[in-house]
């Protein structure tokens, strides 16, 4: 008489085909196929960023280049025509490098003024050489470095004065002019954005408690009578 298996209260493993039973392992070389789920969803238009937002993202980007490019390229025009195969640039070239340092210059600023205020307000992280650079640009700092770029474009203007007064106040040498009066007057403007924006920087960088404001309290201290009276 055979002998029969111990009863046990597990069941029995299921049959192959049967829904339940695990897959078998992919072959080699294989990869495993990815479990069933619902279907992803595509992008929709309103996920995408407008070409214009990307563009204008790309420019603001590149526009603190225009800033090393006019200074370097105004330095060489200011000493004289500069000449580049067939092409020569003059004091129209001076005017422009001018336009394009304080654009450059005015884009830094608003970096910063970006990067201090979303760090205040929390919609980015503070970085630390951000805080670095705050560190080192202290009021005072942006105070003499603006003063100085300020007083240099002031005796340049002084000095064309004088050269004006040469010819008694009358008809110019533009060629010459303009190569003593456009840095003179770049460099006002940089010494008015320089000093502005450290002012301005140091009030982002001022940090304290709002307050609540009293008709917050008001409205407050109305209901609470209002509770009571009902209580009572």
């Amino acid at each position: 008489m055979t002998e029969q298996p111990p009863s046990s209260s597990f069941p029995p493993p299921p049959l192959p085909g049967s829904g339940n039973y695990p897959p078998p392992p992919p072959p080699s070389g294989g990869y495993v196929p990815p479990p069933p789920g619902p279907a992803l969803r595509g992008l929709t238009k309103e996920d995408y960023t407008p070409w214009l937002s990307r563009v204008a993202a790309y420019l603001i980007d590149h526009l603190p280049m225009l800033l090393i490019l006019g200074v370097g390229f105004g330095a060489a025009v200011a000493a004289g025509p500069l000449k580049i195969g067939g092409v020569s640039f003059d004091v129209d070239t001076l005017v422009a490098c001018g336009a394009a340092v304080d654009i450059g210059f005015q884009a830094i600023l608003f970096w910063l003024f970006t990067q201090v205020y979303a760090g205040a307000e929390g919609f980015l992280p503070e970085e630390p050489k951000i805080q670095r650079l705050l560190g080192e640009l202290s009021l005072e700092r942006g105070l003499l470095v603006g003063a100085a770029v300020g007083l240099a474009g002031l005796v340049g203007l002084i000095f064309s004065v004088l050269y004006w007064d040469g010819y008694s106040f009358g008809h110019l040498n533009y060629e010459h002019e303009l190569r003593l009066m456009v840095p003179s007057v770049t460099a006002l403007v940089l010494s008015c954005q320089l000093i502005l924006g450290t002012f301005f920087l140091s009030i982002l960088g001022i940090k304290q408690n709002k307050p609540t404001p009293v008709g917050a309290k008001a409205e407050l201290n109305v209901s609470d009578d209002h509770a009571t009276a009902r209580r009572l």
